[in-house]
């Protein structure tokens, strides 16, 4: 063997060193990976930990809900109030006005001429006088009467007329038949 023959043997086994290096150093990194990743998974919570975490969370989403109804509730409890408030303002005030009328149906005079002094007669066709308003607060007895003729088949508007008693009466009191 040559000069040339030893050199290439050389050379050749210098390659595979450096070539064998280089794979350990590959093989070495990759094993130090794997082990970090594995030790990810070694650090992962335990599900019972886990559990009482979603149920923390759980616990918070219920109390902001909690929170958030509670508010709805209070603002649509105010408006309730505030609406009472002023159906019995309205309420009053119809009651008032209900009174006026009444004094003033019964005051021909007054309801016959007009603020200055003029005669008018009365309002209603034909001059007939104007009609007693009706009365106001509803019997058991009446009550009876109405259910009495509802059961018969009448209508409520029948009932109305032959009672001489505002439709409006009538219905409320069906509806609110026991």
């Amino acid at each position: 063997m040559g000069d040339g023959s030893l050199l290439f043997a050389l050379a050749m086994a210098a390659a595979c060193f450096f070539l064998m290096r280089r794979a350990a150093r590959r093989i070495a990194k990759q094993r130090q990976e794997t082990a970090s990743r594995s030790s990810y998974k070694v650090a992962e919570k335990p599900p019972s930990i886990r559990l009482q975490e979603d149920a923390a969370r759980c616990q918070v989403a219920l109390y902001d809900l909690a929170r958030d109804l509670q508010g709805e509730l209070e603002s649509k409890a105010r408006v309730l109030q505030i609406l009472v408030a002023q159906a019995r303002t309205e309420a009053e005030r119809l009651e008032r006005l209900l009174e006026e009328f009444d004094v003033a149906a019964n005051l021909p005079s007054a309801a016959a001429s007009d603020p200055l002094g003029e005669d008018v007669g009365f309002p209603f066709a034909g001059g007939s006088p104007r009609p007693s308003p009706p009365e106001r607060s509803t019997t058991p007895e009446r009550a009876e009467e109405v259910y009495r003729r509802a059961d018969a088949g009448e209508s409520a508007a029948a009932i109305a007329d032959s009672l001489a008693r505002p439709l409006a009466d009538v219905e409320l009191l069906l509806s609110l038949r026991p």
